[in-house]
């Protein structure tokens, strides 16, 4: 179960899940403060895996929990359900900031069983189409065509992919 959060909480929704947060994340979504948390986001102490020493490894995991003690990517994520940070990670450069929500979200979406894709998608009677290339290749620019010709909008610069009935979902 999520530990509960004493700092001022962010309250979202995204990927179709109930976030709360000690630190501002890059999602726009904010949900009523009623819901129960699916997903707790904190700042403090890392913990240490049974057994290991940080100085052998920099990154320690098993199937639930994953640690990472790469120097300027620090971060602890479990369970597809909680995700830390170092206290000192409420002092980072925005662009740092971002890049390490980003990387430990993907982790956490992987522990659900789920797949982050760098891409837009949008959807077509239906159906999505998801448009995925490198950067400044139009996602984005595709995606807001369509959603201004009438079509949803179902992420843009990040999709998350889920199986649904044994077929692939994209998570708006």
């Amino acid at each position: 179960m999520n530990e509960a959060l004493t700092d001022p909480v962010h309250q979202y929704h995204a990927f179709g899940l109930n976030i709360a947060s000690e630190v501002d994340l890059p999602f726009t979504v904010l949900r009523p403060p009623s819901k129960q948390p699916d997903i707790t986001v904190q700042c403090g102490h890392l913990p240490h895996f049974p057994g290991r020493n940080d100085d052998d490894t920099q990154i320690q995991a098993n199937k639930e929990k994953l640690l990472s003690s790469i120097p300027l990517f620090r971060y602890y994520v479990a369970d597809g359900c909680q995700v830390r940070y170092p206290s000192s990670f409420k002092s980072r450069k925005e662009n740092d900031k971002r890049a390490l929500i980003e990387v430990s979200f993907m982790i956490l979406f992987m522990q659900r069983g789920w797949v982050m894709l760098h891409g837009s998608a949008v959807d077509i009677h239906g159906k999505a189409a998801v448009f995925m290339g490198d950067g400044g290749s139009g996602k984005s620019t595709a995606a807001a065509f369509l959603h201004q010709q009438g079509y949803d909008l179902l992420g843009d610069d990040t999709c998350v992919i889920t199986l649904k009935d044994g077929r692939p979902y994209v998570v708006p």
